[in-house]
């Protein structure tokens, strides 16, 4: 169920905002392996993501009869479910760009959320001022929430925690459904961040429960994350289990 729960959040994440965004974006899933493609150009917008183990040329013929031939694109893939692929591609030089625990948080319940601690409020983005002060504390996300719309729409939630007034941390949320019987609800956390004079206070594990409590209010059963190194201890802590590990390639040089 886990690992459900992520393919969720990733293979959903992006729909809920992609509207939003001002280039068109589309997936197109041949089986096991999903080709996400965007009007702008670049492996940051276009990505084949790998789900289960297969033979390197499947995934990089699909890609070329998609993208085209000599297109710049990122190979995203389940290092657990596709050590074939992985080690095909580090055989073939390709860059390790990133890699990131996914972990998971289930069953969800609002009882079940500690209170923030007492310097800090937390609320949610309202105005455009908010939106600016969001980005200020969390850097990287505005390619996925680009508008104040967007920041509104009612499946996400961007939260601000201020200090003094002061804005020190953030988080945000997306509600992604499956369609099956049952509807499948996932909270999709991203953007989890403080600024650096502020923490060891708590203040991030109390924004990761913001964004847990505002999933669980739109129905989500489970919340999934990806983490950093420094953050998958407080993660663990928090009750989070690993669900998979996902490594992001680029294309070799040349």
């Amino acid at each position: 169920m886990d690992r459900l729960a992520v393919r969720i959040a990733i293979l959903g994440g992006w729909v809920a905002l992609a509207r939003y965004r001002p280039q068109p974006e589309w997936e197109e899933p041949r089986g096991a392996i999903v080709l996400h493609a965007s009007a702008r150009p670049g492996p940051e917008f276009n990505y084949v993501l790998v789900l289960e183990d297969q033979p390197i040329e499947c995934v990089l013929g699909d890609a070329e009869r998609f993208y085209g031939a000599g297109a710049s694109y990122s190979v995203i893939l389940d290092v657990e479910t596709c050590p074939a692929v992985d080690d095909a591609l580090r055989r073939r030089m390709w860059t390790l760009d990133e890699e990131e625990p996914a972990m998971v948080l289930g069953p969800l319940s609002i009882a079940e959320v500690p209170p923030p601690p007492a310097a800090l409020t937390i609320r949610r983005v309202e105005h455009l001022a908010d939106f600016e002060a969001f980005f200020g504390v969390s850097r990287g996300g505005r390619l996925h929430v680009p508008s104040l719309e967007a920041a509104l729409d009612p499946d996400v939630a961007l939260l601000l925690g201020a200090v003094g007034g002061r804005v020190v941390a953030t988080s945000r949320v997306t509600r992604v459904v499956e369609d099956a019987v049952p509807p499948l609800v996932v909270a999709d956390i991203n953007g989890v961040a403080t600024l650096p004079d502020y923490r060891r206070r708590g203040y991030g594990t109390a924004m990761t429960w913001a964004a847990v409590a505002e999933g669980a209010r739109r129905g989500a059963t489970a919340a999934v994350l990806g983490a950093s190194k420094m953050g998958a201890p407080v993660y663990r802590r928090m009750g989070f289990r690993h669900a998979g590990t996902f490594r992001t390639y680029a294309l070799p040089d040349g």
